[in-house]
């Protein structure tokens, strides 16, 4: 089946965005899109962060890593939406699944 979770978001982590985490924490898991797909995504919150360098992104990979303050999350996705950027809806769910776990 590949490599275990855990794994690959710590792996996904590092490519994508250059940090490496002291913890994962197992959010959710489900479908993408209930119905339409078979592809399931599983969350999870990375604490810890440490910015260690991006090694191996794919270079059709285009990522802007925006450094924004739990609290100031949605309404930092909102500005970003009336500027006319699409944010996908479960984005706003995992940030509440996530604070359950943070110190706010």
């Amino acid at each position: 089946m590949g490599e275990p979770f855990i794994q690959a978001a710590r792996r996904e982590l590092r490519e994508e965005t250059g940090y490496s985490a002291e913890e994962l924490i197992f959010l959710t898991k489900g479908p993408i899109s209930s119905g339409a797909s078979g592809e399931i995504l599983t969350a999870f919150l990375a604490k810890g962060l440490q910015y260690t360098g991006i090694i191996d992104r794919d270079e059709t990979e285009h990522i802007e890593i925006l450094d924004i303050p739990v609290l100031d999350l949605v309404p930092a996705l909102s500005l970003l939406q009336e500027q006319g950027n699409l944010v996908d809806l479960k984005i706003y769910g995992l940030i509440e699944l996530a604070k359950r776990h943070l110190a706010i």
